[in-house]
């Protein structure tokens, strides 16, 4: 279920004072200017509502709709700050490797970044590419070790997308991809390799 969010928080009305067609009655104190204010709000959310379109707000959920009306756009979120929150759940979860790798991945990232603050909307190609370069060069990282580290970035990253914390177009992955090395398999040497007799069953 979609959480409610409020489309005006400094203003508190009790339902005894609110009519049916949604407006302040006249018994509540400084109603003429608040109604003017709602009426206001609601033609400017009604003309971006007709530019959306009422197909592609039918298939909107509310926090969707909520974020086109207010014109949110969510690029003041600290990465960061929303990471804490997934280490804390998934040690609640007790899910506590996964939580370590988010931990060190974290660590190194706010080393690269110089700063314990993060937004999302600076998370570009580049930067991921800064990084990783860093891991490689700074940290001797190997490059499967790096596509950890870059894949429990996207994870958190698409987290944030899926539970409406920040829209989809932030996310970097679309043009950078992350680099994973095949590992080979070991050459078998011929002193490894054992006579078998016809029909004798492999242990």
């Amino acid at each position: 279920m979609d959480k409610l969010l409020i489309l005006e928080q400094h203003i508190h009305i009790e339902p005894k004072y609110m009519s049916s067609n949604g407006k302040i009655k006249s018994s509540y104190a400084g109603h003429t200017s608040i109604n003017q204010d709602l009426m206001r709000i609601q033609v400017e959310y009604n003309n971006i509502c007709a530019d959306i379109g009422m197909q592609d707000i039918a298939s909107m959920n509310i926090n969707d709709l909520v974020n086109k009306l207010k014109n949110k756009k969510d690029v003041d979120e600290d990465f960061f700050k929303y990471a804490e929150t997934r280490i804390a759940y998934l040690r609640k979860q007790k899910r506590l490797s996964l939580a370590d790798l988010y931990e060190v991945t974290c660590s190194h990232l706010s080393s690269y970044a110089k700063s314990e603050v993060l937004l999302f909307k600076n998370m570009t190609a580049p930067f991921l590419k800064g990084f990783e370069e860093w891991l490689k060069t700074g940290r001797n990282a190997s490059s499967n070790t790096i596509a950890n580290y870059i894949s429990n970035i996207r994870a958190i990253f698409y987290h944030a997308i899926d539970n409406d914390v920040i829209e989809q177009g932030l996310s970097p992955f679309r043009k950078y991809k992350i680099k994973r090395v095949k590992k080979r398999p070991r050459p078998v040497d011929a002193t490894d390799l054992k006579p078998v007799a016809y029909g004798t069953t492999l242990s």
